[in-house]
């Protein structure tokens, strides 16, 4: 009993070991998230370890491929993502986030700058709601749905087992008043076998794809500064929660992409069978389909969730110059360099069998030569 332990002698330092094991952990308990709303049910707690993105955006359309990995009670998870038109849901192999970090590994060992570490802090359906779509999406439960009404988009979700706060409906109007789109995404514990089961409780979430028309590139990011801070009064302990979520995303465009706050870790062009050959869908077809190379833009930020007043949109950066990849003058020197001992030794070898074939000559000439 945790009460019991802090009433013992050396109860001090228990609480200060206990107080800096809090301060390292870095399974930061959080109930928004920059992929979409993040909105776990009352009694239920979910620690967030990494957010990543992929958008394949042509011809209007684009394809958005969000994963999360976590800790906690995921089995009665609740995910709400807004999209400015009715996407098509489906799922990809768990291996795309995998195959894009080893596309975009950085050649010359550079390292991402981490001076922007997350801290801690203390601390039914009516008319106005219509449910447009319902299907199992590998181990989700979607509905797809539009609202004209922020409260009762609200009063819809709280039925539903959203844990939305009142505080921040107008988050909800914002989007209602663009004629947005929402997807909600459950965990339907019927479908989650042993092997799941064994993924869930690592930390794995299988990546979910959205394809919509969209005017313009976007992350939607809004719905992520809905986040309150609380208390655990069951055991009168704090609850800390990270004061910035990192969010790595996956570009793909016609030209090199910027978005302001983001550092660019990588761009390249990448050929269309390399973007394919990233994941598969159920019944082992391409991800997407691409028709030409595309430039890819990896990049990422910390952000704090004060700042997640605005979806993310993207800009075409001023040129296309590469981010991460060397040139092949650098690797040239860097393969010489690798191979400095190799080199050596070949040639020392010619240098000794040129030296005793040219002495058993008898030619002046090419003695001195």
């Amino acid at each position: 009993n945790i009460k019991q332990l802090f009433s013992i002698n050396g109860g001090n330092m228990i609480k200060k070991i206990l107080f800096s094991l809090l301060l390292i952990t870095p399974l930061l308990p959080s109930l928004a998230k920059a992929d979409g709303g993040f909105f776990p049910p009352d009694n239920y707690w979910v620690y967030e370890t990494g957010q990543k993105g992929a958008i394949v955006y042509q011809d209007g359309t684009e394809t958005l491929v969000l994963q999360t990995s976590f800790q906690g009670d995921v089995l009665d998870f609740a995910w709400i993502i807004p999209t400015p038109n009715k996407p098509e849901v489906t799922k990809v192999s768990d291996d795309i986030f995998t195959n894009l970090a080893k596309l975009t590994q950085v050649e010359d060992d550079y390292i991402i700058p981490m001076n922007k570490t997350a801290t801690m802090e203390l601390g039914a359906g009516s008319d106005e709601v219509q449910v447009l779509e319902e299907k199992q999406v590998g181990i989700f439960e979607i509905k797809i749905l539009t609202a004209t009404n922020k409260d009762a988009l609200y009063e819809w979700l709280k039925e539903n087992g959203f844990k939305y706060p009142a505080s921040k409906k107008y988050i909800l109007d914002d989007y209602i008043s663009n004629n947005w789109f929402f997807t909600t995404a459950k965990i339907t514990p019927e479908a989650v076998n042993d092997e799941i089961a064994s993924k869930l409780s690592q930390g794995d979430l299988s990546p979910l794809k959205l394809v919509f028309k969209a005017d313009n590139m976007v992350f939607p990011l809004k719905i992520s500064g809905v986040f309150e801070q609380s208390s655990d009064t069951t055991t009168d302990a704090y609850i800390y929660y990270p004061n910035s979520v990192p969010i790595t995303l996956y570009i793909f465009s016609d030209h090199k992409q910027e978005a302001s706050g983001f550092e660019i870790d990588y761009a390249n062009w990448v050929k269309p069978d390399e973007i394919e050959t990233l994941a598969k869908d159920d019944n082992g077809n391409p991800w997407v389909d691409v028709n030409s190379k595309m430039y890819l833009t990896k990049m990422y930020q910390y952000t704090s969730y004060e700042n997640m007043t605005d979806d993310v949109f993207f800009d075409q950066a001023s040129n296309d110059k590469r981010v991460g990849v060397l040139s092949l003058w650098q690797k040239t020197i860097n393969w010489l360099t690798d191979n400095s001992g190799l080199l050596l030794s070949l040639m020392i070898i010619v240098f000794f069998v040129s030296s005793f074939w040219q002495f058993k000559s008898n030619s002046k000439i090419l003695w001195i030569i």
